[in-house]
């Protein structure tokens, strides 16, 4: 079996990060290395990794002034091209668990499919709900090429999390690529691109990743004008196709990105927060209106603008 990386960005997780470390340290696949980066956390994040790495020696731990999960997943990049010989990339949030057989199940897929990335099923669990440890596998896997996977996920299928957790990359991949700083959505800038450049990717039938809902996560935090930092993500996945000249997945990459705009510009108009948006997040009302009218008509869901319409117009009576 080849050596996996395990990238962990650790901040502010305290009461989290134990059962984090506690279920890759279970993994049935041994051969892995563990690089734990504490993102300047002020709590006892820090002190926790270093006690975990002093038990096990697959363990690395970076410490690092604060920069946000981009940088720290970047810190963990960077640290396994320049000193690690592994093969393959996966990626865990501090709050998160795996099920034992995660990184087993995905790495056999994978070779068994000859694949770039592999790929399982969130399930989500809350600190009232009992996490069910051992996951979830069903079995028959789906191969795709990553290409043949941007067109249902720019089309709205939920075929997959677009979260980089939860899947085995190959460690190529990443060489020219790294996660935007300072941004949230950063999955949504990346994730795509990965997928792009993937020859083959193995959709696996499986639950063996937990993410933890909670209160306080980016996010479940209040509409802002951040959120907008999704729009600049699906953005940048547009133009980097159509530098690419690929014309069917840059055209539906930018229609997504512009229906997501229109969406949340009418959002900020009902949130009142519109007039604080830099003037290049500012779209014109009848235009977004305009763009989700011909999205739910190609959808069949005249509705839905009918009932955002009526949402702003009673908003600005108030």
């Amino acid at each position: 079996m080849e050596k996996i990386s395990i990238i962990v960005p650790v901040y502010r997780v305290e009461p989290y990060l134990r059962l984090c470390i506690e279920s890759i340290l279970s993994q049935t696949h041994r051969d892995f290395e563990l690089i734990l980066v504490d993102d300047g956390s002020p709590d006892s994040c820090g002190a926790i990794c270093d006690e975990y790495a002093a038990r096990d020696n697959r363990i690395t731990v970076i410490h690092q002034e604060n920069g946000g999960l981009s940088a720290a997943r970047n810190t963990g990049i960077d640290w396994v091209f320049a000193n690690s010989d592994s093969q393959w990339i996966t990626f865990a949030d501090s709050d998160d668990a795996l099920a034992p057989i995660m990184l087993e199940t995905l790495y056999r897929e994978a070779v068994r499919h000859q694949a770039d990335i592999a790929i399982t099923n969130p399930a989500t669990f809350t600190e009232d709900i009992q996490l069910e440890k051992e996951g979830k596998y069903v079995g028959e896997s789906s191969c795709y090429t990553g290409k043949a996977l941007l067109e249902p996920f720019y089309n709205g299928e939920n075929l997959f999390s677009i979260a980089t957790w939860g899947k085995l990359f190959r460690k190529e991949l990443f060489q020219e690529l790294r996660f935007p700083l300072g941004k949230w959505h950063e999955d949504e800038a990346t994730t795509p691109i990965l997928l792009y450049h993937a020859e083959k990717v193995v959709l696996v039938r499986s639950w063996l990743y937990y993410y933890r809902q909670r209160e306080g996560s980016i996010m479940n935090r209040a509409f802002s004008v951040k959120r907008f930092d999704h729009v600049d993500a699906l953005d940048f996945c547009a133009s980097y196709f159509e530098e690419q000249q690929s014309r069917g997945i840059a055209k539906l990459a930018r229609r997504h990105c512009n229906m997501l705009w229109a969406r949340m510009t009418i959002t900020a108009r009902q949130k009142g927060i519109y007039h604080q948006l830099p003037e290049r997040y500012r779209m014109g009302v009848p235009k977004a209106l305009w763009l989700l009218l011909i999205s739910s008509l190609c959808s069949g869901g005249i509705s839905f603008v009918i009932k955002r319409l009526r949402n702003l117009l009673r908003g600005s009576e108030r």
